[in-house]
């Protein structure tokens, strides 16, 4: 029979045996985090790198954690499975980063590679001269010249009434650079006049057009120039404008500088049925015969001496749908030709 002490020490194993309890496993790595390099980005070349961290949830970083990358809008901006960003257009997009459940991103602010514009809205220019026009350009990154255009996008002007000097310019390859490119801007003279400015825009056009900011258009004026009637005769007008209570005649001032002698003006029509209620300037008499009278009213009519010329101003009414006639003689060997200043409602030209 075995003895007392020997069943109390088996005892005493077994009580020790059943009361103990295994430490708890240790629970396994899980990102919860991602953080992303650099949080925000002005990508003003053409790539960029991005960074991930993934964190698990003691804060410890998991290396060789599988990241996936995503953007938010591949029109603006492009991710790979590097992270590497490539910009597409500008705008901003969101790159994120996705390990598991969790996620970080950095937002990536495309910028211009090039900013182009005119270095003003508008210019004006008179017939028989040239503008300077100046096209002011801003380089991010650039590798190679970056060809811009000048084209004509709206006109009034008849294309052979300006002259650009270049349609085509290069801007330099560069970087983080600005600088401006010129082209002249001439105004051709023609035998038109009163015709008030004539009116055309000019754009600028890049051939990547996502990556390459152009500003709006220059609007050009042409501003109408005195013309040559004569040696030393210059006429020149305001466009003609509606008079009368319904509009049915027109008005024009005008002048004529006379710097040499023996230059008659003689009045070709329109003739006809004289405006109701209109009496002829007392000018207009002197000299001039016709069979029928003029159905023009000569409202005005000044001669006096300026800076070593004759100036004449006038004021002239006729019929809206007539063509008023002005021709120039002269004795001598000035006015050959004997031009004739024609005028309609919509301007003058002077013909030979």
């Amino acid at each position: 029979m075995p003895g007392l002490g020997t069943l109390a020490g088996t005892a005493l194993l077994l009580s020790c045996g059943d009361g103990g309890t295994e430490p708890p496993a240790p629970e396994p790595p899980r990102a919860t985090t991602v953080a992303v390099t650099p949080a925000t980005v002005e990508l003003t070349g053409a790539t960029v790198r991005l960074s991930a961290q993934v964190l698990d949830q003691n804060g410890q970083a998991m290396a060789g954690a599988a990241v996936a990358w995503s953007s938010s809008d591949v029109a603006v901006a492009m991710v790979d499975g590097a992270g590497l960003v490539t910009g597409v257009a500008t705008g901003t997009a969101v790159i994120e980063a996705t390990s598991g459940t969790a996620a970080g991103s950095a937002t990536v602010r495309v910028v211009p590679t090039v900013s182009v514009a005119f270095a003003e809205d508008s210019v004006r220019v008179v017939e028989g001269q040239e503008v300077a026009v100046g096209i002011r350009y801003r380089i991010g990154e650039l590798d190679s010249a970056l060809p811009i255009q000048v084209s004509v996008r709206d006109e009034d002007a008849e294309a052979e009434d300006y002259e650009l000097s270049e349609t085509g310019l290069e801007i330099p390859a560069g970087t983080s650079a600005e600088g401006t490119l010129d082209f002249v801007v001439s105004a051709r003279t023609d035998y038109a006049f009163a015709e008030g400015d004539e009116r055309l825009a000019l754009q600028l056009v890049a051939p990547d057009a996502n990556r390459v900011e152009v500003g709006g258009p220059l609007a050009v004026a042409i501003a109408d120039a005195a013309v040559t009637a004569c040696q030393g005769v210059t006429l020149r007008a305001t466009p003609p404008e509606p008079a009368g209570a319904e509009g049915q005649v027109v008005s024009i001032t005008s002048e004529w500088l006379q710097a040499a002698d023996r230059v008659a003006m003689e009045w070709l029509g329109p003739y006809g049925t004289p405006i109701p209620g209109k009496e002829h300037h007392p000018n207009f008499q002197r000299g001039i015969v016709r069979p029928t009278r003029p159905s023009f009213h000569l409202a005005d009519w000044r001669i006096e001496p300026a800076a070593g010329t004759v100036r004449h101003a006038m004021m002239i009414e006729w019929p809206k749908d007539a063509e008023l006639a002005l021709r120039f003689r002269s004795t001598s060997e000035s006015c050959g030709g004997e031009p004739v200043a024609r005028c309609r409602s919509d301007g003058c030209v002077l013909t030979r």
